[in-house]
């Protein structure tokens, strides 16, 4: 967890289009993926991760979750059944990238 931590910080501190809600955002992914031990994926839930990383509105969450997909530094598989969970692949390097989209 440490090191996919520390290599989302070290992207995202020069990146100009994330924050406050992205960071509790991934944050919040982190800590559920060290409970479920399931390798490189996390199974997510808006239910869960809202009350983790702060976020008031299911529209915000969603908003963050999607841009951090779109700047590479997860890789979200969203689920439309509200009884199967979304899942969130995460990686050693976040693959994020420093220059704000065109």
């Amino acid at each position: 967890m440490a090191v996919l931590m520390r290599a989302f910080i070290q992207q995202a501190k020069d990146d100009p289009r994330i924050g406050p809600m992205h960071l509790g955002l991934y944050l919040a992914i982190l800590s559920l993926w060290s409970t479920q031990n399931t390798g490189s994926s996390v199974e997510i839930s808006a239910r869960k991760l809202m009350p983790l990383a702060k976020i008031g509105g299911s529209r915000s969450y969603h908003r963050s979750i999607r841009q951090l997909h779109e700047y590479g530094y997860l890789h979200y598989q969203p689920s439309c059944d509200p009884e199967i969970p979304s899942k969130v692949y995460l990686e050693k390097s976040t693959g994020g990238s420093p220059r704000p989209r065109p």
